[in-house]
């Protein structure tokens, strides 16, 4: 037994996390984004109720080379039934409106599902559009020691996969 104590289990709430790779509300472009909360099922799964944090990262929109617009802009939903679908524009959400960047939503679920979709010639009737499915973005590797020096004793779990594995 290791003096002091090390943490041997660690408790944390169940969470869905999405990435929206590409969102924006500027030049005659607007996105709609879903969140589906689909913990209510034939499959016997406990339904769970929660809000979804969704955090705008902004891009700079004078230029493609990937330049930041600065930190994240947050808004949280209103709580998410189980069955139920949360859906918003970024021209009706006032801190979205205007600008352009990624989404990631981090959502008090299990089993949460997203959309987005793109059209020009806002807010008249689109010429062209786009959707696609969010990615669902693991739960953080979780990264433990047997031993405060770093040494081949070094323990790890959950490191499959080791960083991003997206899936939808």
């Amino acid at each position: 037994e290791p003096v002091p104590g090390v943490t041997f289990l660690t408790v944390a709430p169940c969470t869905t996390n999405l990435l929206y790779p590409w969102v924006l509300n500027f030049a005659n472009a607007d996105t709609g984004m879903a969140i589906s909360n689909t913990s209510a099922d034939p499959y016997g799964t406990i339904p769970q109720t929660g809000t979804c944090t969704v955090n705008l990262f902004p891009t700079d929109k004078t230029t493609n080379n990937g330049v930041s617009a600065g930190g994240a802009v947050s808004i949280t939903t209103a709580a998410i039934q189980p069955g139920s679908v949360w859906r918003a524009a970024m021209s009706g959400t006032p801190a979205f409106a205007g600008l352009a960047g990624y989404v990631i939503a981090v959502c008090r679920f299990q089993y949460g599902h997203g959309f987005a979709f793109i059209t020009d010639n806002f807010p008249n009737s689109p010429v062209t559009a786009q959707g696609y499915l969010a990615l669902i973005i693991p739960d953080p590797v979780i990264l433990t020691r047997r031993s405060a020096a770093a040494t081949g004793d070094d323990v790890f779990f959950g490191v499959a996969p080791y960083g991003e594995g997206l899936t939808q």
